[in-house]
């Protein structure tokens, strides 16, 4: 009995946490921007977690996880740009499937599992409440099992209570007249207790309320784990004794055969490569806009399914038993070579891309570009541990996600609007496009009016850029974020002149 108490009042602990929790958050987030809020709630979170659950300090890869997440926020609390809140919002799904399942290794198992906890979370917050109900009303209850029976009763009682209050209010007026009064005084109450109080407010609560119980409920799928947990990092040699009927090659003939292969498509590479070096990297680019758009476009895209594709091969050839071919140095180190020879062709593809942005500008998608490449990079590296290390395909991918989630989550804090406002206006060669940047976020407004500022079309932007700068003077701390406050800074004191004098003032939450 002194064990079911101890277990109860530890579930009681933990709702009346989830409610603390949930009403913190609603205070940050409850009519706000993202900004220095989200930084802060994921401190909180954070340490939260890492109180409660004891044994996830133990689990370094939850430590990296964290630090991901918590450099994503202050990405937000920097930067305020969209693509931050993107990559902040994966870092804390991703957070949150390896909470849940802290003994799995890879994303891809703890991704498909948090659509099932999500769902039985229901269940276990009920469950929940029931322990905490079995703690205030029932603590001599013998019989634990009729908890939830309990519960629906108190549900039930009060639901037909409520009944009774309709019924007896269409009878009688003055009854009806006692009860409006009554729960106009009890709203009164609860706005009063908690400001700017509605309907959507509480569904608000009520969903981080679940939101939170994701977090710090303790959900179990052995199945799953072991299969994770029976996946190995390192390759190990199997000897295939028995006959197999679809068996191609030998594992000598399959050696040769992979051996000429990479040695083929290398030598193949290396033409391509020596092409580039004297058109891309000494620096001959197409004279006219339609032919600098193809050499990037074309080249970009079918060069990067190239490497895509070389990857694919190197993983099929070193998938088993040729890791362990005797004296396969050789063909290690052509593998090798193959691989450096497509970092290369990455470079000369991020310097084709370069080369079009000092004609052309800085855009998201040949940011995209840069990053996609520098991931592929990564995955390159990783892929030459593989084959010198012997390391699986598991590690292989499972490292590749989590080094690439790392690459993202220091990008966020990197303020792109800006970083494009500010190249686009002073280092192409070309004319600005100061349509494109009016189409960032207002950030890049001091860098869109600084050649415009007197253009009669650009009224209607100039107007939306003042009522963006009444509303980041009218935020409270909790929305702040750096990028706006540097932007509305600049913006205060720019001539901007239009006819519009209706700005509504956004009050302080």
């Amino acid at each position: 009995m002194s064990f079911n108490i101890a277990f109860v009042m530890k579930n009681l602990k933990l709702l009346v946490g989830l409610f603390v929790g949930a009403g913190v958050y609603r205070f940050l987030m409850w009519g706000e921007n993202l900004g220095l809020n989200a930084f802060i709630f994921a401190v909180l979170l954070v340490a939260a977690l890492f109180s409660y659950k004891m044994e996830l300090r133990r689990n370094k890869l939850l430590w990296w996880l964290a630090g991901g997440f918590i450099v994503s926020a202050a990405g937000v609390a920097i930067t305020g740009i969209v693509f931050s809140a993107v990559v902040y919002y994966t870092m804390l799904i991703v957070f949150l499937a390896f909470v849940q399942m802290p003994a799995l290794r890879s994303a891809w198992y703890a991704l498909l599992l948090l659509p099932y906890n999500s769902a039985i979370a229901v269940w276990l917050d009920l469950k929940l409440l029931g322990d905490a109900c079995e703690e205030l009303f029932h603590k001599r209850a013998k019989q634990p099992k009729r908890r939830f029976l309990k519960l629906w009763q108190i549900f039930a009682i009060g639901g037909i209570a409520l009944l009774f209050v309709g019924i007896f209010s269409i009878a009688n007026p003055q009854f009806a007249r006692f009860v409006n009064v009554a729960w106009n005084g009890f709203c009164d109450l609860l706005r009063w207790l908690i400001p700017n109080l509605s309907f959507w407010s509480v569904v608000h609560f009520l969903f981080v309320l679940y939101f939170l119980s994701l977090f710090f409920l303790r959900f179990n799928n052995n199945m799953v784990s072991r299969e994770d947990m029976q996946m190995n990092d390192n390759l190990q040699r199997v000897r295939q004794k028995q006959y197999r009927r679809f068996l191609w090659v030998g594992l000598k003939s399959e050696y040769y055969a992979a051996f000429v292969g990479i040695v083929v498509f290398s030598l193949l590479l290396l033409t391509l490569n020596i092409f580039d070096i004297i058109s891309v990297w000494a620096g001959i680019t197409p004279d006219s806009a339609a032919e600098l758009s193809q050499f990037v476009h074309r080249g970009t895209y079918a060069l990067i399914v190239s490497v895509i594709l070389s990857g694919g091969i190197l993983l099929f050839y070193f998938r088993k038993n040729l890791n362990f071919y005797p004296d396969n140095r050789w063909f290690k180190a052509v593998a090798y070579s193959w691989i450096g020879q497509n970092i290369f062709l990455l470079c000369s593809t991020g310097l084709r891309n370069w080369h079009y942005i000092t004609e052309c500008g800085l855009t998201y998608k040949r940011i995209g570009v840069f990053i996609f490449l520098l991931m592929v990079c990564v995955s390159m590296v990783l892929l030459v541990v593989k084959i010198r290390n012997k390391k699986s395909h598991y590690h292989f991918f499972r490292m590749s996600v989590f080094l690439n989630l790392g690459l993202l989550a220091l990008c966020a804090v990197i303020n792109w609007d800006v970083v494009i406002a500010s190249y686009n206006t002073s280092c192409i060669s070309t004319e600005t496009d100061y349509n494109y940047l009016k189409h960032l976020s207002y950030q890049a407004a001091p860098y869109a009016l600084q050649e415009s500022a007197d253009e009669t079309d650009n009224t209607l932007y100039r107007e939306r850029v003042e009522k963006y700068v009444e509303r980041v003077k009218a935020r409270s701390w909790k929305s702040f974020n750096l990028g706006d406050c540097l932007a509305a800074r600049k913006l205060q004191n720019y001539p901007i002149k239009t006819t519009y004098t209706d700005i509504p003032t956004f009050q302080q939450q």
